[in-house]
């Protein structure tokens, strides 16, 4: 991968199901249509497309372009300093500080939007700013659509937009935005349905917002291939250019294996030449919680915690200390297996904790990460305000049920330790059932589960504010009483 430029992918998607904000990195080829993307990264949300382009922005522009590009993405999860408004509730969301513009190596940015016939359906209304914003382009976005007759009023007037239009005035937005911090990036733009297009190659982010415009094109089924086909050949075509690819889409594909295949066939062929080695292990039940002279592995390792404050994360960090593991896992995971694990200064009561480690040897997988503690401390700063907001609305005749999302805690090994990874995840066990609320691939339970009004609460409370993008799209709950 050297020498190679740097891709990333970004999937926007306005699927008619609970919202989800997942992040998944990778390393990979496209098998010769994309050279090296050496990072690529998922982003599903669904959302106005005023916030949208903001968020689109600071995804496009906040690399650090003073490091390689391999090591800039590799280092993508590693959290910023920030003051931490944690546990303040109500203390509201910090606006975030002014960025200077990055004049470094500039990079290209494929935008793909779907132009299918569902992208003729309206739900969203434009917001204020969108609609003041619209007034010197409603001429040119006024324009018949094939097979559903045609709207003769500037495009200001409709308070629902149409899903392509919406897409259209997102992406030239989202162009200007942009080219307002990095005005050397270059863009294009390719349209898709049963077929694909490229509307417009290699234009400078500014020269992008002013004349892109998809034309008359929804129509016909929704096949990404076709779109992520057409935009890897873009972005071969200026393989000098590090890319990035920006998908707009109402979530709906015609062609899910075929586009799934498309990603999982230079994954896999990655995945055999590096033959990534499994742990060997046995398990045991996890009753087994005892922390002897048998069976445990005692060592010290410091421990991290995040907390979020609307803006960004910031880690604090703990001195080295005593912790104790079972030799033996007694779950598995995906990725990873769990282990019974104790530390005296987290459960000062005796009671044990379960760290989470990778099921992989390769130390590539075993690096510093922090994806499972930036995720709790993100949920629990919606939590408590969620909490706020709900016991000062005076809606409750009774004291309402406390939201509480258990933290997590990055551990990293002071000495390597025979069979212990140099870094792994741990928090609180909690037992008992747990109920699963929803899930990030549409899953809702049965209404009358307990506290169910108050978790699909929150759920929308979490989309709703400013970063409604993070929205929480699986909840698994235990009831604590009144806390849950």
């Amino acid at each position: 991968m050297c020498g190679r430029p740097s891709h990333a992918v970004y999937v926007a998607t306005r699927a008619g199901l609970p919202i989800v904000s997942i992040v998944v990195p990778f390393w990979c080829y496209l098998l010769g249509l994309v050279y090296a993307l050496s990072s690529l990264q998922f982003l599903l949300w669904k959302l106005p497309f005023s916030f949208a382009v903001k968020l689109l922005s600071q995804l496009a522009t906040d690399h650090d372009e003073g490091e390689s590009d391999e090591e800039s993405w590799a280092d993508a999860d590693v959290v910023g300093e920030l003051p931490a408004l944690l546990g303040k509730p109500g203390g509201g969301v910090a606006k975030p500080t002014k960025q200077k513009p990055d004049t470094s190596r500039p990079r290209h940015i494929v935008l793909v939007l779907d132009a299918s016939g569902s992208m003729r359906q309206q739900d969203v209304e434009a917001d204020a700013e969108t609609r003041r914003e619209l007034g010197s382009q409603c001429a040119s976005l006024t324009r018949p659509w094939d097979g559903a007759g045609s709207h003769t009023q500037p495009i200001v007037s409709i308070v629902v937009p149409f899903w392509l239009e919406a897409a259209e005035l997102c992406a030239a937005k989202f162009a200007r935005e942009h080219a307002k911090a990095r005005p050397q990036d270059f863009f294009s733009a390719v349209a898709f349905h049963e077929t694909a297009t490229a509307v417009s190659k290699k234009l400078l982010a500014g020269d992008f917002a002013e004349t892109f415009a998809l034309g008359d094109r929804a129509a016909n089924g929704t096949f990404y291939l076709q779109g992520l086909q057409e935009a890897a050949d873009v972005l071969a075509e200026y393989a000098d250019l590090p890319g990035e690819l920006v998908m707009l889409s109402d979530g709906r594909p015609a062609d899910t294996k075929a586009a799934l295949n498309f990603f999982q066939a230079p994954l896999t062929f990655l995945a055999r030449k590096q033959k990534p080695q499994l742990r060997v292990v046995d398990f045991e039940l996890p009753e087994q919680g005892i922390f002897g002279k048998k069976h445990v592995i005692r060592y010290r390792a410091a421990r991290t915690h995040f907390s979020f404050d609307g803006t960004a994360f910031q880690q604090k960090k703990f001195a080295a200390g005593p912790v104790v593991r079972r030799q033996l896992p007694y779950m598995r995971g995906g990725m990873r297996l769990v282990y019974s694990f104790q530390d005296d200064c987290v459960s000062k009561d005796g009671t044990w904790m379960v760290a989470k480690s990778s099921r992989y040897l390769d130390a590539a997988l075993n690096s510093r990460v922090a994806v499972e503690a930036k995720s709790s401390a993100l949920a629990s700063y919606f939590a408590s305000l969620f909490n706020s907001r709900l016991q000062n609305s005076g809606a409750a005749t009774a004291k309402p049920a406390t939201l509480f999302f258990v933290p997590c805690y990055l551990y990293e090994v002071e000495n390597a330790v025979p069979d212990v990874p140099t870094c792994f995840a741990a928090e609180r066990y909690l037992p008992g059932v747990f109920l699963k609320y929803n899930s990030n691939n549409g899953y809702v339970a049965d209404a009358q589960l307990p506290h169910n009004d108050l978790v699909q609460a929150f759920l929308h409370f979490s989309f709703e504010e400013p970063f409604e993008a993070l929205q929480a799209g699986e909840l698994r709950y235990r009831a604590l009483g009144k806390k849950t």
